[in-house]
This record gives C-alpha cells, structure tokens and sequence, in this order.
C-alpha cells in the first residue's frame, strides 16, 4: 500500500509513508483512516520522498481539502503537518494543498527530513505553551 501511517505512543506523533504511485483514492481512504482513530488531534509527520508519480493533478486538490476540511470539522483541533518531498512538483503540489488546506489546519513543506521534524517539534511547543 503505497500509504501507511502509525501513530508513535511514545512522542504522539504520526507517521505517514507515502510511496510509489499515489491515487486521489488513496489520499481519500488516508484521510478516512486518520479520522478513524482520531489521528487529527496528533501532529503528522508525512514523508512523500519514496512517491514515484501522482494519479491526480492540482485540480483535484481544492476537493480534497475540502473533504479534509469537513471530516475533520467535528473532531476538534487538527494539529499541524509537515510534510517532507522531493522535488521541485511534490513540492508544489504539497504548498498548494497546504493553501487551499489553511482555514482549518497548519501544513508546512520541507525538502529536509531534519527540518520537518524540527518545526513539527517546535511548533507543538507552543502550543503546548499556549493551552
């Protein structure tokens, strides 16, 4: 399955591994399972370097905000993302998603696994600070 995720009990992180040919599909089953077992309230940690091709293009990803938007609605808080990609396109594709993704939950894109880790860190911090 080119998508997996496991939720770390120790730093209450989730990890997604995203790899080889990713569907639209597959990114709607994701966000079904995060939901599911209430993976929103964690921060993900999301590593798209082993994808190999996208099976959707930019004008599905208004949608799939959207969808987001509304299965998360209910659950509360959704705590922030990193994702972490490779390539000028992943790029691309994953700041447009965090835009159109904004209203309702906080995604940074990093080409540095390092780096993602360090703001997920950081960034949990303060909230943690400001509760």
């Amino acid at each position: 399955m080119p998508i997996e995720r496991r939720l770390d009990a120790e730093t209450q992180v989730l990890h997604t591994v995203i790899s080889g040919m990713v569907t639209l599909q597959e990114m709607r089953e994701h966000f079904t399972a995060v939901r599911a077992m209430d993976g929103q309230k964690y921060p993900e940690l999301i590593d798209t370097r082993g994808a190999t091709g996208l099976d959707f293009s930019a004008r599905d990803l208004p949608a799939l905000a959207d969808l987001g938007r509304r299965l998360f609605a209910d659950g509360g808080y959704t705590a922030p993302r990193a994702v972490i990609v490779t390539g000028v396109m992943y790029f691309g594709m994953a700041r447009l998603f965090s835009s159109f993704a904004a209203p309702w939950v906080r995604i940074a894109v990093f080409d540095k696994a390092a780096a993602a880790e360090g703001w997920l860190d950081h960034v949990m911090r303060i909230t943690q600070d400001s509760r």
